[in-house]
């Protein structure tokens, strides 16, 4: 799979490449967001739902 971009701002690397590297997308962490920082969001409003025990 040939990558657009090195590396991304959620982490994303050649070995572990996120949908931003691979579409070429730049990074935005304000809207429209990018796909990584709308999951990275995403994620952060899931562990304040969850309750952990």
């Amino acid at each position: 799979m040939k990558l657009k971009k090195d590396k991304c701002c959620c982490g994303g690397t050649k070995k572990t490449p996120c949908v931003c590297m691979i579409e070429g997308n730049q990074c935005s962490a304000s809207s429209p967001k990018c796909p990584c920082y709308a999951l990275i969001d995403k994620q952060k409003s899931i562990k304040k739902m969850v309750g952990v025990i």
